[in-house]
């Protein structure tokens, strides 16, 4: 398992580990059977952040499954679980999973809370998961 649980995407610094890059480098350390969690900033706030990042993790080639989680200090927070492999080592999208500390568990989201229609890969070239969140956050490009 690997957790991959970083800063926003808020400048090139931090935007650089949500790259394809980066999700490139990190297979090469996961085994077959293996799941990586990603934080994926918050998809009702950040939808094409967060559709950017889904598309990066893809594009890397990962099978994906996301879920939302109600965070008490942070509202509701979106996650990517990611898999080199396939689906079959991911729990169903209809699963409830209930964690001690984190009881609002969902594999769905409302449909305009994430839209991939555009989605786009970020690259370390083209860090377009930076432009969004910047962009939908309401700060200024540094």
């Amino acid at each position: 398992m690997i957790i991959v649980d970083l800063p926003d995407p808020d400048d090139y610094i931090n935007a650089k580990y949500y790259t394809r890059s980066f999700y490139r480098e990190l297979s090469k350390r996961m085994g077959p059977s293996a799941l990586m969690a990603i934080q994926a900033t918050s998809a009702l706030r950040s939808p094409r952040t967060f559709a950017s990042i889904q598309a990066t993790v893809r594009d890397a080639g990962y099978f994906t499954l996301t879920y939302r989680v109600a965070m008490t200090t942070l509202g509701e927070w979106s996650f990517i679980l990611a898999s080199a492999t396939g689906v079959s080592n991911m729990p169903r999208p209809d699963t409830t999973i209930a964690l001690e500390r984190a009881p609002s568990v969902s594999f769905s989201f409302p449909p305009d809370a994430v839209s991939g229609k555009d989605a786009q890969v970020s690259k370390l070239d083209d860090p377009v998961v930076l432009e969004s969140f910047l962009e939908e956050n309401g700060e200024a490009a540094p």
